[in-house]
């Protein structure tokens, strides 16, 4: 299997947005919150114009050192000292390693937005965003060890007709692997940092620049150590343990701390195969409502029938408590399945079954019909309780080829408001991609109906349709269009749409101009009606 680094697999459902793509990671919308402590700071100042009563002065006043300024917490040092120690970790066991790749990145965009903060008609403000970034892409592989590590840092200076104001942003996405000891003991571990909208529905923007107000920052490690001993000839055992922690600047959640514990035997071949597995999960809230217990135990069958097609069953106990969602799961659990793969290019993977004292169902198909064309579906009923519910993870690793693969459905949490509640959700999700000559095409579709008990039920469904075509080997034209329908019970429907048309230019191999121009409108709450035109200009650099 080819090596597949996870930005590369794994994407979240990015916003329309133009400019350069600085570093294959987290999606580009954005966010603010505030935070105090020692986990990492973000500097904001505000500068009011204001000369005299009733007039308004053509330049902004300057503000004494420290006046004006609020500290918002970014990305905490805990992701940036993990990342550290992984890519030490991979740095540090060179057995038939391969050199570290490294690349460095750097961008200036403009941004002009007629409405910044995405307010209805009345109380848009227009404002200029200066947006200077700076980025790295590291990768490192050998026979024992793994790392991947996206980094960007955005410093946005915008100039509106009310106020000045700077912003830091970071965006990561960093996993590292090593096998500390041969085919013994290994160790994993995540850490990311992103922007996302603090409550559902909040209003798409065309550009990265703008609505910023409505997102938070989120970030998350996730560090796990594993034993794997041989049981002689035709078994295998696995212990691990997981450790992992979100930190976020928002109010309305908490930053949870989870351990897990799990012991794994498999025994038998590559066509049949036995597992007994144990997990047992705490996740702790920290003073709010975010407090859950799992513990399972499962009976795991899998038999192959042909080369194409592989049964499975599954029987076990669940204990789950969730603080949020109020009464415990308590009961035994089930599921059936099969993995049927006719060919390299067609996989379907479906389970069914009851857990979580209702219907269980988790069903994946692939299909490419030629190389240059994919088809990809998802349907999923399931719950939704611990960390997860806030933090859940972006990738695994397989464990034939030690790379990671991209935990499906992550990418639908776009759209959605941060929670720490546990939920049953239902999700349907549609995507294909072709190309045709100097052409490419992409369609993607995607619902999800989530029950709560702490809070409001939601539902959010987005299509999504782009298409680029290869003006000259050095020129693409790109437009892409979306439209989205966010419920929440108690609040009403909130629509929104728009689209973007964007030109892109590489100067050379390294260098690249990217103009674009952006168009969105729909409602912003309380039936308030906003739009938004942006007008983008950005050159890249990658060293």
């Amino acid at each position: 299997m080819p090596f597949a680094p996870p930005s590369l697999t794994h994407k979240r459902a990015p916003r329309p947005a133009s400019g350069p793509n600085l570093a294959p990671a987290s999606p580009p919308p954005e966010g603010e919150g505030q935070g105090e402590g020692l986990h990492g700071f973000r500097i904001r100042k505000s500068q009011k114009r204001a000369c005299c009563p009733g007039r308004t002065s053509p330049h902004p006043v300057p503000l004494p050192l420290g006046e004006g300024t609020e500290w918002r917490r970014s990305t905490p040092f805990g992701p940036g000292v993990a990342t550290l120690a992984l890519a030490g970790i991979a740095l540090a066991l060179p057995a038939g390693a391969e050199p570290l790749v490294a690349e460095l990145l750097a961008a200036s965009k403009v941004t002009l937005t007629d409405n910044i903060d995405l307010e209805p008609a009345g109380a848009r403000e227009a404002a200029l965003v200066w947006t200077n970034s700076a980025g790295a892409t590291l990768r490192q592989q050998s026979a024992r060890t793994y790392l991947s590590a996206d980094y960007r840092l955005d410093f946005d200076s915008i100039f509106g007709e009310e106020r000045t104001e700077s912003d830091l942003r970071h965006t990561l996405d960093a996993m590292a692997r090593g096998e500390a000891v041969r085919r013994l003991l290994f160790i994993e571990a995540q850490a990311t940092a992103t922007q996302v909208p603090e409550r559902t529905g909040v209003a798409p923007s065309p550009s990265d620049s703008s609505g910023n107000r409505d997102r938070v920052g989120l970030q998350t490690i996730r560090l796990s150590p594993s034993l794997t001993p041989r049981l002689g000839r035709f078994g295998a055992a696995e212990l691990r343990y997981e450790y992992a922690r979100a930190f976020t600047a928002s109010d309305l959640v908490a930053e949870p701390e989870s351990h897990l514990g799990r012991a794994q035997v498999d025994f038998g071949g590559a066509r049949h195969r036995l597992t007994l597995l144990g997990e047992a999960e705490t996740t702790d809230g920290r003073g709010r409502s975010a407090d859950s217990e799992r513990r399972t135990g499962e009976l795991r069958l899998a038999g192959a029938v042909s080369r194409a097609l592989t049964l499975e069953a599954m029987a076990g106990y669940e204990d789950l408590d969730s603080d949020s969602w109020g009464d415990p799961f308590k009961g035994p659990v089930w599921t059936a399945g099969l993995t049927f793969t006719p060919g390299r290019r067609t996989k379907l993977e479906a389970r069914a079954g009851r857990r979580y004292e209702a219907p269980f169902l988790d069903a994946r198909l692939s299909f490419d019909p030629s190389p240059r064309t994919t088809l990809a579906a998802e349907a999923v009923r399931s719950f939704t309780a611990g960390i997860d519910t806030l933090a859940p993870a972006a990738f695994v690793l397989d464990p034939a080829t030690g790379a990671p693969v991209a935990l499906p459905g992550v990418e639908t949490r776009d759209g959605f408001g941060i929670t720490d509640q546990s939920y049953r959700f239902s999700r349907v999700a549609l995507s294909a991609s072709t190309r045709r000559d100097a052409n490419r095409y992409a369609v993607s579709f995607r619902w999800e109906d989530r029950d709560y008990r702490a809070r409001p039920d939601e539902s959010l469904a987005e299509a999504r349709l782009t298409w680029g075509h290869a003006l000259s080997r050095r020129l693409t034209v790109e437009t892409s269009a979306f439209a989205r329908r966010a419920e929440v019970e108690g609040s009403g429907t909130r629509l929104a749409g728009g689209g973007t048309l964007s030109l892109d230019w590489r100067l050379s191999e390294r260098l690249s101009l990217t103009t674009g121009l952006g168009h969105a409108r729909g409602e912003a709450g309380d039936d308030r009606q906003y739009h938004e035109t942006t007008l983008t200009l950005a050159l890249g650099w990658r060293f």
